[in-house]
């Protein structure tokens, strides 16, 4: 759905079209969003909930690192208010009706934002709804959500649906594409290896709470299943001991293994190759795992045998060391960022150094104002091919292209259909670790002409990473923490961009 960019459309339009506004837009919304998570956990647990959930929070925001919280990048954008929809179900299951339409309105939000999302939001709609209708109470009063909560929740969901249907009735029908993608036009599935990578993250050194994302080729590596067995049986135990005491924390492991069960299927179902962007989902998912199971074995299990045996002076005591050490604990792993936390980078500066390059020579090359037909070639996430379009149009050229679906990235005028152009250009991208047969391609095509250039890394510096990834690949582990870290930097700066200017496009992938 459009409603990240119908978002972002209104700071970028109130800061005069700059770019940053963007970035500071969505850090403005996922800090509104750590601050209603932890509004809605007080509601739920008071303190205790609180202090787990913030622990949880800050390991989470450990793990996807500071440029992540910044990126106004749809599969960024719901991680936290992914989380924020789970608490708000939970508080619907338990008929705290003024969070319905936070609810409705996070469900509504994360779901079009990225596609993996409306499993997720359909298992919690389901529970919650299953749960509401076999557990009434006493009071008809507090049964049924009032009016003004009804009305405004189903004014909040036709508002942010409306944009969807319009798009359904009168625009691109995206949503009949995504159904009929998923029905009809799917690639190869990475099947059971899916559970390993979904274990992988929910372990408790995971990528959720800064543990590395185990990459090779590109394509997120299996791990073992336990971690996801372990988390289903304990939260299976734990949800028995809550309905026995009927506990408020029975509806939220309802909740938490619903997502679970959503989640294995959804990653088996994940094409290869398994970038690392479509996993990420998987963090806050894991954090909700380790977050309810501690908040529910303190509160269904633990201070329930404290009040038997200790008096309410040690019980005070053990609480307030218990707080203390999950704060010590949280705040161990965060140190390691060092001033990245009150200095974070922007995202992509590599990239944006490569494109920034490529432009410039570009500038240099072609005279002002020209018609250009420039189509990118070799770049498997889009991302700096389409950067030095953006930068050609931003310098003032007269840019067509036929990247994108159906004009849907550039808009129908910049779509190419064999306008009138002073010349036509090939950008190829080499990703990291990738041989540039593109490249070859493009310079054994007659009339072809290399006209920019960029390499992030030297001949001596290029020999160095195949080195290093070459032992790496052979023995996992086997690279000391140096070499290791010398490797990400590495790889970080491995960005080749070669702009080919000829009668044609060249290197067609």
């Amino acid at each position: 759905g459009p409603i990240l960019y119908y978002a972002l459309a209104v700071p970028h339009w109130l800061s005069g079209g700059n770019p940053s506004a963007l970035l500071a837009a969505t850090a403005l919304i996922n800090a509104a969003a750590v601050a209603a998570i932890g509004w809605v956990a007080w509601r739920r647990g008071g303190l205790g909930l609180v202090t787990v959930t913030v622990v949880g929070l800050a390991l989470l925001e450990h793990g996807l690192r500071p440029d992540t919280l910044v990126w106004f990048w749809n599969p960024f954008a719901p991680l936290l208010p992914y989380v924020l929809f789970l608490l708000a179900a939970w508080s619907v299951a338990v008929r705290d009706w003024r969070l319905l339409p936070v609810a409705v309105a996070m469900g509504s939000v994360v779901a079009q934002l990225h596609v993996t999302y409306v499993p997720l939001t359909g298992a919690a709609a389901v529970v919650v709804g299953v749960w509401l209708a076999t557990h009434r109470r006493r009071a008809p009063d507090t049964d049924r959500a009032p009016r003004h909560a009804l009305v405004l929740a189903g004014a909040v969901g036709l508002a942010l649906w409306l944009p969807v249907l319009v798009d359904l009735v009168a625009g691109r029908h995206n949503l009949l594409r995504i159904v009929a993608y998923f029905a009809l036009g799917r690639g190869e599935s990475i099947g059971t290896d899916g559970l390993g990578i979904l274990g992988r993250h929910l372990g408790p050194t995971g990528p959720w709470a800064g543990g590395a994302e185990q990459v090779l080729f590109g394509s997120v590596l299996p791990g073992s299943t336990m971690p996801l067995t372990g988390a289903v049986a304990a939260l299976g135990v734990l949800t028995v001991a809550a309905a026995r005491r009927r506990h408020v924390a029975t509806p939220l492991l309802l909740l938490v293994e619903a997502q679970l069960a959503v989640a294995a299927l959804a990653s088996t179902r994940i094409e290869v190759p398994v970038f690392a962007y479509l996993v990420v989902w998987m963090l806050p998912l894991a954090m909700v795992v380790w977050v309810s199971g501690v908040w529910a074995t303190g509160s269904v299990l633990v201070l329930p045998a404290l009040r038997r045996r200790w008096p309410s002076d040690h019980r005070r005591l053990g609480i307030a060391a218990a707080v203390t050490a999950a704060v010590v604990l949280a705040g161990l792993p965060l140190v390691r960022t060092g001033a990245s936390w009150v200095d974070p980078s922007l995202p992509r500066q590599q990239d944006a150094a490569a494109v920034t390059s490529v432009v410039g020579q570009l500038s240099a090359e072609l005279p002002q104002g020209a018609r250009l037909r420039v189509e990118p070639v070799g770049d498997p996430l889009a991302e700096s091919g389409q950067g030095v379009i953006g930068g050609l149009i931003a310098s003032g050229y007269t840019v067509y292209t036929s990247d994108g679906a159906r004009t849907d990235k550039w808009g129908a005028t910049r779509t190419w259909r064999e306008q009138a152009v002073d010349t036509t250009l090939t950008v190829v991208v080499v990703p990291s670790n990738s041989e540039p047969t593109l490249v070859a391609g493009c310079r054994a095509m007659p009339g072809a002409e290399l006209v920019a250039y960029h390499d992030g890394l030297t001949e001596d510096e290029r020999g160095e990473l195949s080195f290093l990834f070459t032992v790496r690949y052979l023995q996992a582990g086997a690279l000391e923490p140096d070499a290791a870290a010398r490797l990400d930097a590495l790889i970080a700066r491995d960005l080749r961009i070669a702009v080919f200017e000829a009668p044609g496009v060249c290197a067609q992938a």
